[in-house]
């Protein structure tokens, strides 16, 4: 139990830099892009199958459009 509430500790090392913008064409709907920086501080960080020698960082970029009925 001790190894798994380590390795679950250790895999939340990492640090998340975001930036996002949200524009509202339409009175029901949003146009959200959102750009993320994350980089692990130890090893692979909370990475799920990640190549050994793995250190990051890693750019994430989402867009999606919310709908409200």
């Amino acid at each position: 139990l001790a190894a798994g509430a380590n390795a679950v500790t250790k895999a939340a090392l990492q640090s998340t830099n975001a930036i996002g913008v949200r524009w509202d064409f339409y009175k029901s709907a949003a146009l959200k892009v959102q750009v993320d920086r994350v980089t692990p501080r130890d090893g692979a960080g909370a990475f799920i199958n990640a190549k050994p020698g793995f250190t990051g960082p890693v750019t994430v970029y989402a867009a999606g459009i919310d709908f409200v009925f």
